[in-house]
Formats: C-alpha cells, sequence, structure tokens
C-alpha cells in the first residue's frame, strides 16, 4: 500500500509497483510471496483519500505499462493483478466515513505532498 498511496509518483515508484505485482501473488494473507486482497480492500474501503489515490495510481501504472517493454506474460499477470485489486476494492462495501468523504470529492484535497508532512 505504501507505493500506492503516493499521489506525487514517480517512475521508481511505479517500476516497484509493476516489480511487486509481478513478484508476489494477490491471496488472503500477507508472507513472503503473497499480498493480502482483502487488507488493501478494507483500506481502501474505510478510508476515501486512499481509495482515490490508489486507483489513480492503478491508472498510472497502467498508462506506464504501455511505455515500456517487457515480455507479454510478465506484463499480463501485472495488469491482471492490477485489475483485481481495482475491482475488488470497487465491489466492497464502503463505510459511512468513506461515502461521506466522497460526496465532497475533488473539490478538498485528500493528499498531502511530503514538504506538508
Amino acid at each position: 500500500m505504501t507505493k500506492f498511496q503516493v499521489w506525487e509518483i514517480n517512475e521508481k515508484d511505479l517500476k516497484d509497483i509493476v516489480a511487486m505485482l509481478h513478484k508476489f501473488e494477490l491471496g488472503d494473507r500477507d508472507d513472503m510471496s503473497t499480498i493480502d486482497l482483502g487488507r488493501i480492500v478494507e483500506l481502501t474501503s474505510d478510508d476515501w483519500g486512499l481509495y482515490k489515490t490508489t486507483t489513480v495510481n492503478i491508472e498510472r501504472t497502467l498508462n506506464y505499462l504501455n511505455t515500456i517493454e517487457l515480455p507479454g506474460k510478465v506484463k499480463d499477470k501485472v495488469v491482471n493483478n492490477l485489475n483485481r485489486i481495482r475491482e475488488a476494492m470497487d465491489r466492497a462495501p464502503k463505510s459511512m466515513k468513506w461515502r461521506m468523504r466522497a460526496a465532497i470529492g475533488e473539490r478538498v484535497r485528500w493528499y498531502e505532498t511530503p514538504e506538508e508532512t
């Protein structure tokens, strides 16, 4: 989630996301070979800002994949994992806090830049 929650994402972050989603499987736990998809869904279903930034960064990563050369199987796995994450996030029920913040939307900034923290 650390890479997905960066608003001012750079190419190194995008490469890290691609590498991570190629190396690890999506599953129902975090361990040495698996990313817990349920945990991503849990976090993004409660926090609209995290959901928004994650969905934007999924799109940024998909766009980035169109600009680089990768073997077809690698690219296919990463695209499939990005789509699985996005679909799971979209299907999940959202908290009241999430729905209230979503009503405000992008009119109020939801992210912080490194200089602000």
